[in-house]
């Protein structure tokens, strides 16, 4: 099986992402590109072995590889073996940069994935709908290539995934005595002791889980009861501070400014007008 399918770009182009080409190579030819490609695209292997040549540096490509090649990017790819089989999907849009940025494409990037069936299963269902309608079948295939990106991520990032979801469950002992003794004073060496790590490694978990420091994950904890009791009680700005464990009320007025932007007397009244 080979296709090379370019639709004629319509009305898609106003979507946040879209098709522009799609295609299945049983014998890829010796591609050289010295000024790069004016598309970002998403190429892997699905038999056969070939070399990618980027910046003068040659890398083996092995069934189930995946690289990625910003637009403009100069490069050069071959076959190796009579038989490399390769398949592409380029994408665009306005939110594309956005949405690379945010799963980590930064540059020409080479993943390593278990199994492509999934990939070329999303990639068949698009060829279906180009087929079909030579028209507007381009638009609703764009659909697919959120679904190619996201799925392309989960596949590459299976392995981490057990490992993040592993270290969260191990975090959960400490959230817990969090949500129960915000109001008390609570040390990293407190936090640390609960599951037996150092504070070093402690500090590290939340910052790999949640983005953020222990200390850091329990002054938002207490800025929210603090928006709780202005929002449901008749208490004192002062007497809020001192249930949710501050006893320094310009402490309390800078951690609540720095997570609501505004302070405690304009939350309260803001919930009034």
């Amino acid at each position: 099986m080979k296709y090379a399918l370019f639709p004629v770009l319509g009305k898609e182009r106003e979507l946040p992402l879209f098709n522009v080409s799609i295609g299945v190579n049983e014998y890829q030819y010796h591609v050289v590109r010295p000024e790069g490609y004016w598309y970002d695209q998403f190429i892997y292997s699905a038999h056969g072995t070939g070399m990618l040549i980027v910046d003068g540096k040659s890398t083996k490509i092995t069934p189930n590889t995946v690289f990625f090649l910003p637009r403009n990017t100069p490069h050069e790819y071959y076959s190796l073996t009579a038989d490399w089989d390769t398949r592409w999907l380029t994408p665009a849009g306005f939110a594309l940069d956005t949405l690379l940025a945010q799963l980590g494409f930064h540059g020409v990037t080479l993943m390593t994935v278990r199994d492509i069936s999934t990939l070329d299963a999303i990639l068949e269902r698009m060829r279906g709908l180009l087929f079909s309608n030579r028209v507007s079948g381009n638009y609703y295939a764009s659909a697919y290539v959120y679904e190619f990106i996201m799925e392309l991520h989960r596949l590459t990032h299976e392995s981490s995934q057990k490992t993040n979801t592993s270290s969260s469950t191990r975090l959960l002992p400490i959230i817990e005595y969090i949500d129960l003794h915000f109001a008390d004073t609570i040390t990293l060496e407190d936090l640390s002791a609960i599951i037996q790590v150092t504070p070093q490694h402690l500090c590290r978990l939340f910052r790999d889980n949640l983005g953020m420091r222990p200390l850091e994950y329990i002054s938002q904890k207490r800025v929210r009861a603090a928006q709780d009791y202005l929002a449901s009680s008749e208490l004192s700005i002062a007497e809020i501070a001192t249930h949710c464990g501050y006893d320094n009320m310009n402490y309390f007025y800078r951690m609540f400014r720095k997570y609501t932007g505004i302070t405690p007397g304009a939350y309260r009244t803001s919930l009034h007008r």
